[in-house]
């Protein structure tokens, strides 16, 4: 099987779909300001594009140290997959209206599970071809296998492993949050203002130019102004493990080694108030 890379342009997916490629086509559109996104899809999207509701297919219900976001089990996940007709030889393509930050956390865990996905590059500004109305329903299909029943041992880090980390000194750790909320200026979800002890700022919004991932040499000159030493690993942070995703397409984009994901992001760090937060820059 052809080896794609995380993306695809508006270009190659309309020529895929003219083509009739075998594609499932996933809307992922999910706001923090309490918009709708399953609205915001009937009123216009890709044709032959299904809803998917992230909070429902990716999620847990909200918990402490794991984060407004945690993730869904494999299982779970898959399942809901396959009743969006995703099954273990599917092609996916995924997208949102927000360059990918939201899409990316069904191509993190996807991509993880092995199934074939690609995030639409610049979401659905850059499409040129004509929408649809309405909702579309598919054939629901047999879910494929999960390889493994333990996202920690697969790309992602809980809260006490970032502890750890922090106390060995073995991580570096993105905060893919804007600036504002890094150095603890505002705060407008979570239960304190700042940032994870040793955390560097890094806005994923600086991987996009004019809306879409800039080339892999200014990713990787991105990476490189806020990597310095040796390191063990590269871990991506948010605010609930959604956007830090947007991190670690940028890595793959640029050939950097794979970061990993922590799950409960600064919501779920700053949730216990034993916990060390910190204001201003790292």
């Amino acid at each position: 099987m052809e080896m794609l890379g995380p993306l695809i342009t508006a270009e190659d997916l309309l020529k895929c779909l003219e083509d009739s490629v075998k594609l499932t086509v996933l809307d992922c559109r999910w706001y923090l300001d309490g918009r709708v996104g399953e609205d915001a899809y009937k009123n216009g999207h890709i044709p032959g594009s299904i809803f998917c509701d992230i909070t429902e297919v990716c999620s847990q219900p909200s918990e402490s140290s794991r984060g407004r976001h945690p993730l869904a089990t494999p299982e779970h996940f898959l399942a809901e997959m396959a009743k969006l007709g995703v099954a273990a030889s599917s092609r996916v393509v995924v997208y949102d209206d927000q360059a990918g930050s939201i899409a990316g956390r069904v191509w993190w865990m996807l991509d993880r599970l092995g199934i074939s996905v690609q995030v639409l590059d610049g979401g659905l500004q850059q499409w040129t071809g004509r929408l649809e109305t309405g909702q579309n329903s598919c054939e629901a299909v047999t879910p494929a296998l999960p390889k493994f029943t333990n996202w920690y041992e697969h790309g992602a880090i809980d809260t006490l492993g970032i502890a750890e980390m922090i106390e060995k000194g073995s991580a570096l750790i993105l905060d893919a949050r804007g600036v504002q909320r890094y150095l603890g200026e505002v705060e407008p979800i979570d239960r304190v203002a700042g940032h994870i002890p040793t955390a560097r700022s890094l806005p994923w919004t600086d991987l996009i130019a004019n809306g879409k991932f800039k080339s892999p040499e200014q990713i990787r000159a991105v990476f490189a102004s806020r990597i310095s030493g040796s390191t063990d690993a590269i871990i991506a942070s948010c605010g609930s493990g959604i956007s830090a995703c947007t991190l670690l397409i940028g890595m793959r984009v640029a050939g950097i080694q794979d970061g990993q994901l922590y799950e409960g992001s600064y919501s779920g760090w700053s949730a216990d108030p034993d916990r060390k937060v910190c204001i201003g820059p790292c």
